[in-house]
């Protein structure tokens, strides 16, 4: 009796401890994800800028996702200002991705593929056009000011159709809005001064995330982040003779995560 209660109490410990061991490994089999936020601001007037990345597998469907976005908070009010995303589908004998390319929520750039393909582009669209200058005089000496907004995505990701095992997704994208000021002595093209460049919400996803029969691929796929960057430059433009010198590069909340998904 006595042999009997103890190997029951053996069994219970043994089945209690491969419970504990095997579970994390079974859930991390079926789903990993990870959702990265840095908040600038406070409730009233912010910017959360967000990066976000799935890799899933539960019956036949084959999935992985890459997002990274910034949003501003205004008031109680959220408005999406940049979004750049690619997804890879494996589903039963069927196999679809995409990309997207978003500003001010509205997409500027969108695609849909069927086998494995790469989608590369750059895109950028600046407020004022083509860097707008003018020109004035102060007691005779020419002063020439500019400024302008904008935002650049950067899309070089191949999404891989692997026969019924599973979908991948492996390159990098890159996301920020940026607005830059400067003053100089000189015209347009015959100039030297100073120029000021703010980027916010630069984010880059780069390497390999990956969903297989049986098997979630995570450790290569890294992730940073820049929330705010500023960048103080002297620059000389004498038509061909041209440069500039960087004398202040200053980040706020700046990280990195490698792997994004341990």
């Amino acid at each position: 009796m006595f042999r009997s209660f103890r190997t029951f109490l053996t069994t219970l410990a043994t089945s209690a401890l491969l419970l504990v061991t095997l579970a994390p490994q079974a859930v991390a089999q079926t789903e990993r994800s990870r959702w990265d936020q840095v908040t600038v601001g406070n409730d009233d007037v912010g910017l959360d800028v967000i990066g976000w990345a799935r890799t899933r597998n539960p019956g036949s469907e084959r999935r992985v996702d890459e997002a990274a976005w910034i949003q501003l908070r205004l008031l109680g009010t959220t408005v999406e200002l940049q979004r750049i995303a690619a997804t890879a589908i494996r589903n039963g004998s069927s196999f679809s991705g995409s990309t997207t390319f978003r500003r001010g929520g509205l997409a500027v750039r969108s695609e849909s593929f069927t086998t494995t393909a790469t989608s590369a582009f750059t895109s950028s669209a600046t407020v004022f056009g083509s860097n707008p200058y003018a020109t004035f005089e102060i007691f005779g000496i020419p002063i020439t000011v500019g400024a302008n907004v904008g935002h650049t995505g950067v899309m070089n990701m191949q999404l891989q159709n692997w026969s019924t095992n599973g979908a991948m997704l492996t390159g990098s994208m890159d996301s920020y809005a940026s607005g830059w000021a400067s003053a100089a002595v000189g015209w347009p093209g015959l100039q030297a001064g100073i120029q000021v460049e703010i980027r916010i919400g630069h984010q880059r996803f780069d390497g390999v995330l990956s969903a297989f029969t049986g098997y979630l691929g995570t450790q290569f796929l890294n992730y940073s982040m820049t929330p705010i960057r500023l960048l103080l430059r002297l620059f000389l433009d004498l038509g061909p003779i041209q440069g500039s010198l960087t004398v202040v590069d200053a980040a706020l909340g700046q990280r990195t995560l490698a792997p994004f998904l341990p």
